[in-house]
């Protein structure tokens, strides 16, 4: 039993610690002064055999829990809140293909989509980041912070492949002229995207204790953005 609450303890300490490093540097980004509090929590029921996954933790609107809040464990983001009873309530897991999240590459600092393909339950994929981007095998994904749900910085996983689409398929054809005598064509070719494919942290098999994130300044914020 001591050996578990010492570990309990350390989760705890470890989360405190990362949620601090999201309001270093506040001057820099408006986003990191929202302050962020965090409770404990147990999960008791997780799916992984559906496209649309949810899970069930232990504790409800009794303990101040809503929907729209983010849940993580100690390695990294697990969903969101999206339905409480008084004592238990419900999770969109990450491993649910209507579930989009901003997240970051933590080096280049360009944001993406992430999104479940509906397959692998250890992979997600970042969309809309341009091919331009520099990014690497092996890069650090971490949450954007953009929706206030997550705090900006916590770990999602790595890169670990990157898929350039078809430029041909991308582009736009043009008939100069009448189409019947057209001479030459113009092609304007688009921005293309990287498809890239992102190993989690986390295990979600493998879920036990979670922490329900909570922005204390969530409200005011989306009240500018109506």
């Amino acid at each position: 039993m001591k050996e578990v609450n010492f570990q309990l303890s350390k989760e705890n300490l470890d989360l405190k610690n990362k949620l601090e490093k999201t309001n270093i540097n506040k001057g820099l980004d408006s986003l990191r002064n929202l302050n962020f509090s965090y409770k404990n929590a147990k999960v008791i029921s997780n799916n992984l055999s559906s496209f649309k996954n949810k899970i069930i933790i232990n504790k409800g609107s009794n303990d101040g829990v809503k929907s729209e809040m983010g849940v993580i464990s100690s390695n990294g983001i697990v969903g969101i809140i999206n339905n409480t009873t008084p004592k238990f309530s419900s999770i969109i897991s990450i491993l649910n293909i209507e579930m989009k999240i901003n997240a970051k590459v933590k080096r280049t600092k360009h944001f993406g989509t992430l999104e479940w393909d509906g397959f692998n339950t250890r992979h997600l994929m970042l969309n809309d980041i341009s091919e331009t981007a520099n990014i690497k095998v092996g890069d650090t994904i971490v949450t954007g912070g953009m929706s206030l749900i997550f705090p900006e910085g916590i770990n999602i996983g790595i890169v670990s492949e990157i898929i350039n689409q078809n430029e041909f398929n991308d582009s736009v054809v043009r008939f100069v002229g009448n189409i019947n005598k057209a001479k030459y064509l113009d092609f304007e070719f688009k921005e293309n995207y990287l498809n890239i494919e992102v190993k989690l942290h986390n295990d979600m098999s493998n879920l036990n204790n979670v922490y329900i994130i909570e922005s204390f300044n969530k409200q005011e914020f989306q009240k500018l953005k109506e």
